[in-house]
């Protein structure tokens, strides 16, 4: 007689492992399991032999059936809690950035939850250990570029988990110090050139000299990059074309608006 226990898994751990549930062996041969699918798993893991100290015997993919034909030894002991709640959320990485902080919990009154330090830090899991604290999102807050960059894996169980989404601190900027126009947000447009790309393109700006607009912010107001902000490396005033430090996620089209956000 064998015995078995069956555990889900996912990103973030392994829940505790099923009631034990054993089969007795008429002459040599294997043993087939079958389970219940467990919603939001990514896998299980299957224990066994002896009763009440089941070891390891294979980690499976999201499948609902194994057999074990005697071959692998178990070792590993069994789960003693449940860890599989809850949220890792990810975002991509923000030019200039020192660190983001993390709203969360009540959709509509999102409130601070943690601060990671690093411009490279783009992913944290919630696993209910910090408590919110009173501090809100500004009003002011910008996170228009992030967007489209945030996931979240919803991890089982998740029962008490509706939405979750963070938003992150833009650098703001003091246009008080604006030299290179009396316009706080100049706007201009993408104009049709073979060596537009994504991470340089030809504008409809008349200014001449060159790196006129260099370490200033281009915000796309228009088409398929609206709102996707990139810092200008420089600005040819011949022809009038501006290149970014980093790639946006695609070549822009002509006629695609923007504006230029710059000190």
């Amino acid at each position: 007689t064998y015995y078995y226990r069956v555990s889900a898994i996912n990103a973030v751990g392994e829940t505790l492992a099923s009631t034990e549930f054993s089969h007795t062996l008429g002459a040599t041969g294997g043993i087939k399991m079958t389970w219940a699918a467990v919603p939001g798993s990514t896998g299980y893991k299957i224990y066994g032999r002896a009763t009440g100290a089941e070891l390891l015997l294979d980690t499976t993919a999201v499948v609902l059936e194994y057999t074990d034909d005697g071959s692998l030894t178990p070792a590993g002991a069994l789960p003693t809690e449940n860890d599989t709640s809850g949220i890792t959320v990810n975002w991509g990485a923000v030019s200039g950035a020192t660190g983001y902080r993390i709203y969360g919990r009540d959709d509509g009154n999102l409130s601070r939850i943690v601060e990671v330090a690093g411009q490279a830090t783009i992913e944290w899991t919630d696993d209910y250990t910090l408590s919110p604290d009173a501090i809100n999102i500004p009003p002011e807050i910008d996170t228009t570029s992030l967007e489209g960059q945030i996931t979240t894996n919803i991890t089982l169980p998740a029962a008490d988990i509706t939405a979750i989404k963070t938003q992150t601190d833009k650098i703001q900027f003091d246009v008080s110090n604006n030299v290179a126009t009396t316009r706080a947000y100049p706007e201009g447009a993408v104009v049709a050139d073979g060596g537009n790309s994504d991470i340089e393109f030809k504008t409809d700006r008349t200014e001449t000299d060159d790196d006129y607009w260099i370490g200033s912010y281009v915000k796309f107001t228009s088409g398929a990059q609206d709102g996707q902000v990139k810092k200008v490396s420089g600005y040819n005033g011949t022809t009038k074309v501006i290149t970014f430090y980093s790639s946006l996620t695609g070549t822009p089209n002509t006629g695609d608006t923007f504006k230029i956000i710059n000190e």
